[in-house]
């Protein structure tokens, strides 16, 4: 195999050759191997990637408008920052008064662990969601400008992992079935567990990627 022959195995196979693979001057089958090879370790984009968001009004969990408003998780406040319980001379009708916070705040479930910091705070202080609708001009700004950093910021760790990842078979795979599995989500948690998705199963059978 020329050099010609490699660069475009490469390109078809992933997002380019580094320099030592085409210094290398592998065979066909030696070449195909270790792109394989390097493809089989899975690790998916970490939260993290969505550090830059920031929606303190925790609006970019909001439910539609109608929808009843969701109970605090267990109907309980977690964590000191949680506000004490209002007395009930002082109560307004309709208001939430949340209880006393317990020692530990609920463990986390793992899809609970993917959505952003201000909505697990919002969560697990038992607060309740707020809804779009009830946001004012400046306020849906704020929240649009926060999930617009959400989303690139994942993207952002999503090409990084394009141009210096091993397993460049994988991410190639994975733009690929991404532009077959496009779905629009206002909430970046979810866009960050879809796209995890794509990426662990996008090696795999068909049928399992599709119904996972």
């Amino acid at each position: 195999m020329n050099a010609q022959q490699l660069q475009h195995l490469y390109w078809r196979a992933g997002f380019g050759p580094r320099p030592q693979e085409v210094a290398a001057g592998l065979s066909p089958s030696k070449a195909l191997r270790q792109l394989l090879h390097e493809a089989r370790a899975y690790a998916p984009i970490p939260s993290s990637a969505l550090a830059a968001f920031s929606d303190p009004l925790g609006a970019v969990m909001a439910v539609p408008p109608g929808a009843p408003t969701p109970p605090p998780a267990g109907g309980m406040a977690a964590g000191p920052a949680a506000a004490p319980p209002a007395p009930a001379s002082s109560a307004q009708p309709g208001t939430l008064r949340p209880a006393a916070a317990p020692d530990l705040a609920p463990p986390l479930s793992a899809v609970e662990a993917l959505r952003p910091r201000s909505a697990l705070a919002m969560r697990r202080q038992g607060l309740p969601q707020l809804r779009r609708a009830a946001l004012t001009p400046e306020q849906r700004k704020q929240q649009n400008a926060g999930i617009r950093d959400a989303f690139v910021g994942m993207s952002t760790a999503w090409m990084d992992l394009m141009a210096t990842s091993p397993g460049q078979l994988r991410e190639k795979m994975a733009l690929f079935w991404h532009g077959h599995f496009a779905c629009r989500t206002r909430r970046p948690d979810d866009s960050l567990a879809l796209l995890n998705t794509i990426r662990e199963k996008a090696l795999g059978k068909f049928p399992d990627l599709l119904l996972a």
